[in-house]
């Protein structure tokens, strides 16, 4: 896929073209964002609230 030799650019498009890849429309997290609060729980709000806190 890369020519290039790994760097944190290509890690970084790496993991954004995988991303793109991702389609999800019926999750619980999906439904989640859409405004159902009780879509997914506690526990996963409070790993979202956490990773939240990580993000630079």
């Amino acid at each position: 896929m890369y020519k290039a030799p790994i760097s944190q650019h290509t890690i970084q498009d790496a993991i954004a073209e995988f991303e793109r890849s991702l389609i999800t429309t019926n999750a619980p997290f999906d439904h989640w964002l859409m405004g159902g609060n009780n879509a997914i729980s506690a526990q996963a709000k409070q790993a979202i609230n956490y990773l939240k806190t990580m993000a630079v």
